[in-house]
Order: C-alpha cells, then structure tokens, then sequence
C-alpha cells in the first residue's frame, strides 16, 4: 500500500469515526503516486497529503494498465529529463524535468537507447564538427552540427574517429597541396574535396599526398624538365599532370626530374648542337631523345657529345671539307666520305687539302710528266694517271723542264732505238721499242 494511503489509514483507525464528525461528507481521495482512495473525507485526505478529493465521488480502478487510477488520471503523470530518463507517475508540481505529461506513464527503454520511449521527442544525440557525439540531450543544449530527436548516439564501431552515426554530417577535406584534414564539417572544407564519413588516411607511402586524396591530385611534369605538386589537374599548366603521384627529382644529374624524363629530352641540330630540355613537339632539328640531356663539347669538335652519331664531316673529291652536316646533306652534295662525329681539321700544312680528308684526295701524275689534283685515286685512274699520291698535291714546274716537279720519280727521258726521244715512266720505256735507256 502506498505511504499516502497508509497514513491516512493510520489517521482513520486513531481518530475514529468520532474525529471524522457524523456529518462530514466522504469522497474519493487522489494522491501524487496516482493511487487513489473511497470513502475519505477531505480532512483526511488533506491530512494524507493527498492531491485532490472529490465529494460523493469513487475511485475507478487502473482499467488502462499505467498504473494510474483512471480517476486520477489528469492530476499525475509523467516526468521526461533532459538526460532521457522518465520517472512518474508523480504531480506536475513535483516533476523539475524538461516535461511533465498528465495522466501517462514512463514507457521503459525497449528500443535500447538510454531513452525512455515516452521521451523520445524531447531528448536525442547531439553531433558535433570533429565527429564526435553527445547525448541524450534537449536540443536547445546541443551547440554542434546537428540534433536527432529520440536517437542515441553510436559509438565509433569501424575506427575512423567519426560516431557512426554521425558520418552523414562531417568528413575529411582534401587539399590542393595533398594534405588532408578532418573530420570536419562540409562548410568548413576550404580544399578541393570534401568526403561525407571518412577519415584522412595518412601517407603511408611516402609521397607527400595523403592516401585518401591521391585521387585529386599529382605531379606536374614541365617542358623545361622540371616537376612541382602535389596540386590538382586543373593548377597544372605543364606537359602533363599524373594523378597521385610525386616528384622525384632529379636522382642521375640530367637537369630532368626523373618523373618526367618520359616527356622531355633532348634535341639535336644539323650543325651538331644541342638544346634541352625540351618537350618532343618543341623539337625543330634532326632527332628527340626522351630523357636525355645535352652533354656539351668536351672534345672541342664543335658537335655536342650526345649528338656525334648524326652529324659529321664531309670530305669532297678536291680534298675540301664541310661540316658537321648530315650524312645524306653530304652526299647529296656530291662528297665522297662521311665520318660521323668528326669534324675538319683545316689545312695546317698548307697543301691545299683539309688534313682530316688527306687519305681520300691527293695528286695525280700523267705519263706526259704533268700533274693534276687534288682528286680521287679512282678519278686519277679513270683518267689515266699512272700514278696517285693520297694527301700529297703537284708541286709545278719549277725547274723548267716540262715536268711537274711532283712527278719527276714516275716519268723521263726514254731513248728510242730509231734516235728519238719520250717522256715516259720506266716500265713503258722499257717495253717501247726496246728503249736503249731511261
């Protein structure tokens, strides 16, 4: 039986029908607990602390089962706490929670939310902009992102630093630069992306970009063989941009970050130079080399290092040289030897013959004593010189006697057995007529 009840038995049974007075009038008595008793006086109602009496009137029994007597049901009730806790039935006056609700009773938490089911609507989680959750609270004490009436919060089951049920609200925010930052909420991304329930991953590979944003930005590789990022696509202004990939700078000293020596290399000319780094489209000369640097003269032949497979020196048939030039340029110019990689030497020994192209010209003696060149060893043949002398030139007729000075080893004198005279070599006196001296 409940106290209020049990005092105001104990007051009937000391008093007596005597205290009562015959003449007061009965009624049916309320009390805070929501119990309910017959045939009390107001006196003794009063005197059992209870709420409400009514003359005349009888208790109704609990027919709806909430522990309130249906009589009493507009005096008691309720009381919903800003924590999500109910407890009642009790007086309004009584209740110093965010509710009080007449006549029904807490309900239980049978959802398993650490709210009482009767106070859903008036106490949920909190979420707030680092991911975190609070609650049960009211919503006028939740100061973050977002209120849920009647929902818990969840805890953090899968380990990205957000409350799972809070991942629709916050984040992580990618950077231009790769970085990344979070859980934040998506106003206060100022990156290029912001990702609705997940966690920065780290840069567990080593290249400067954040594993979760290596989708958003890169490597920017130039024409001039440098590289800069990490950035995004669309702040590359360079050859080519690789999503999720660094710089790695320039690891062989070729003055192209090795990330970009597929796209820029360098560029060789007819005449033997050399410029790079530049991108293949940029190439006006002979060849494009991918990755490659110019190496400079360090021989003095006046053709760069990297580019003496392709250009070279031309010697032609009077023993002039020119160059560097191509191959094809030199024998399309009517010159009999290419070397790839070399150059003219000049003509330090003043024989009017480039010293590099000596080996291919030189003078050419006649059976008559005369000399002509400088010119092929073919050539001289052809034209039938009886002998060629590489690299050597005619020397004149300085002595006056009608033969090239260069050629008087090869041709003299042949005494003829019918008292006449030639010019001829020895082997052609000898076998002319039986020549009687040379």
């Amino acid at each position: 039986m409940p106290w209020p009840r049990l005092v105001l038995a104990f007051l009937l049974l000391t008093t007596g029908p005597a205290f009562a007075g015959d003449d007061e009038e009965e009624g049916r008595c309320c009390f805070s607990d929501g119990s309910c008793d017959d045939n009390v006086t107001e006196t003794d109602c009063d005197d059992g602390d209870g709420l409400s009496w009514e003359a005349g009137e009888t208790c109704q029994g609990d027919a709806d089962g909430d522990d309130i007597d249906d009589a009493c049901e507009e005096l008691v009730g309720r009381c919903c706490y800003n924590d999500g806790s109910c407890d009642g039935p009790m007086a309004e006056d009584d209740c110093d929670g965010l509710e009080w609700t007449a006549g029904e009773p807490c309900l239980g938490d049978d959802d398993s939310d650490d709210i009482d089911d009767a106070c859903e609507e008036l106490v949920g989680r909190c979420c707030y902009d680092d991911g975190s959750c609070d609650g049960p609270m009211t919503e006028d004490d939740c100061d973050g992102l977002e209120w849920t009436a009647g929902e818990p919060c969840l805890g953090d089951e899968d380990g990205d630093d957000i409350d799972d049920a809070c991942e629709e609200l916050v984040g992580r925010c990618c950077y231009d630069d790769g970085s990344c930052d979070g859980p934040m909420a998506e106003d206060d991304c100022a990156g290029l992306e912001w990702t609705a329930g997940e966690p920065c991953l780290g840069d567990d590979d080593g290249d400067d970009i954040d594993d979760a944003c290596e989708e958003l930005v890169g490597r920017c590789c130039y024409d001039d063989g440098s590289c800069d990022g990490p950035m995004a696509e669309d702040d590359c202004d360079g050859l080519e941009w690789t999503v999720g990939e660094p710089c790695l700078g320039d690891d062989d000293g070729d003055e192209i970050d090795d990330a970009c020596e597929e796209l820029v290399g360098r560029c060789c000319y007819d005449d033997g130079g050399c410029d790079g780094p530049m991108a293949e489209d940029d190439c006006d000369g002979l060849e494009w080399t991918a990755g490659e640097p110019c190496l400079g003269d360090d021989d003095g032949d006046d053709i760069d290092d990297a580019c003496e497979e392709l250009v070279g020196r031309c010697c032609y048939d009077d023993g002039s040289c020119d160059g560097p030039m191509l191959e094809e340029d030199c024998l399309d110019d009517s010159g009999v030897a290419w070397a790839a990689g070399e150059v003219c030497a000049g003509d330090e020994d003043g024989d009017d013959l480039d010293d590099a192209c000596e080996e291919l010209a030189g003078r050419c003696c006649y059976d008559d004593g005369s000399c002509d060149g400088p010119m092929l060893e073919e050539d001289c043949l052809d034209d039938s010189g009886v002998a060629w002398a590489a690299g050597e030139v005619c020397a004149g007729d300085e002595d006056g006697d009608d033969l090239d000075d260069a050629c008087e080893e090869l041709i003299g004198r042949c005494c003829l057995p019918d008292g006449g005279c030639d010019l001829l070599d020895e082997e052609e006196c000898l076998e002319a007529q039986d020549g009687l001296q040379w």
